[in-house]
């Protein structure tokens, strides 16, 4: 119980720091620097959310699962309420279990980043589809980059547009 609870405690901190550093205040992919410069996200950014939607919706649950750190938290709300709270690899155990029931295509839309070459914080908005129901809503990631330099979630918190 007590891990439970560090984990829930974790979960919310990571929750917290990622809302605070991606509110709406964020500055959109393109953006000006201070050196009057114009900055995009990275390449291998947008290829990295590119990657990540389209694992998941092909059902690639390993490719899927590759995008995220060892560590990562992920959560989502609903109605100002934490409704899921978990690690990487329970998190996409569900997922696997959700999509071999159910046929769900996942779109980005678009989306917002402050990036440096150690970390970066991204919103990004999607479109689901499930036959002819369609939803929307918001990833707010979290990334850092690895030892071989490669994007990694260490926190996600998602929620549908309300």
């Amino acid at each position: 119980m007590r891990g439970r609870r560090c984990l829930i405690g974790l979960v919310t901190a990571a929750c917290v720091f990622t809302v605070a550093y991606c509110g709406s205040d964020q500055k959109p992919a393109r953006e000006e620097s201070s050196g009057s410069e114009i900055r995009q996200a990275s390449w291998d950014l947008e290829q990295f959310l590119e990657s990540y939607f389209s694992s998941w919706s092909q059902g690639d649950i390993e490719g899927y699962r590759a995008h995220f750190h060892e560590g990562a938290l992920i959560a989502m709300v609903s109605h100002g309420k934490i409704v899921l709270s978990m690690g990487r690899d329970e998190f996409v155990e569900l997922q696997a279990r959700e999509l071999a029931c159910r046929n769900m295509i996942e779109r980005l839309t678009s989306f917002e980043a402050d990036e440096d070459h150690i970390s970066a914080t991204v919103r990004a908005h999607w479109l689901l589809e499930e036959g002819r129901r369609t939803t929307t809503g918001v990833d707010r990631f979290t990334l850092i980059r690895n030892a071989q330099r490669q994007w990694k979630i260490i926190a996600l918190l998602f929620y549908a547009d309300e």
